[in-house]
């Protein structure tokens, strides 16, 4: 199992990504995060 810490790590990254990448586009899209 993945500690709630790694999680929080993972999501920041993606959440920053997104920002950067489009943040016109900035939609709760389940099926990249429960990649």
């Amino acid at each position: 199992m993945l500690s709630v810490n790694h999680l929080i790590g993972q999501f920041m990254s993606i959440f920053k990504v997104y920002l950067c990448l489009d943040p016109c586009t900035f939609v709760p899209s389940t099926d990249r995060l429960d990649d």
